[in-house]
């Protein structure tokens, strides 16, 4: 620690997500070793992630996901989903990005839509579009809430 350095607030706040991430994978391996609970951890949530990301494209039984629904039209999205990320950019036809992103506020949800943001504007450029609604989930969401935007998208056709 130096004068000048990083801030002592950032070395405090990574040790608080050290010690989560060890919590988290105590639940997961009988361990003590820190390195082995944070590698559990990342196991767990890649996982846990990835049944997310499968519910969230593929829906369920009496359900369809975002890959069934004719209104929604999905960016960089594969079939491999152990290269993609819970991190989901989607149009809703004929909403932009400002109303899509009002109506699931309405619906108690929170979604970006990045098209207005000048990072993003030769991305989005590049693949022929002005702006896109960004679902960026994580590992604490459940896929209860999963099937609440679902429900809210399928909602949204004709809006």
């Amino acid at each position: 620690w130096d004068l000048g350095g990083v801030e002592h607030q950032s070395y405090a706040a990574w040790s608080a997500v050290v010690d989560y991430l060890c919590w988290l994978g105590s639940h997961f391996v009988a361990d003590h070793d820190r390195r082995t609970l944070i590698a559990a951890a990342m196991t767990a949530i890649t996982a846990h992630q990835q049944a997310l990301l499968a519910l969230l494209l593929d829906g369920t039984a009496g359900l369809p996901g975002l890959r069934g629904m004719k209104h929604v039209t999905l960016y960089g999205v594969g079939r491999d989903l152990d290269r993609q990320a819970l991190l989901v950019g989607f149009n809703l036809a004929g909403l932009d990005a400002p109303r899509g992103v009002a109506l699931y506020r309405a619906a108690q949800l929170r979604l970006h839509g990045p098209g207005h943001d000048p990072f993003f504007a030769a991305m989005l450029k590049q693949i022929g579009i002005s702006s896109f609604l960004r679902l960026s989930g994580s590992h604490y969401n459940s896929p209860g809430e999963i099937e609440q935007f679902l429900r809210a998208t399928a909602s949204f056709a004709g809006a």
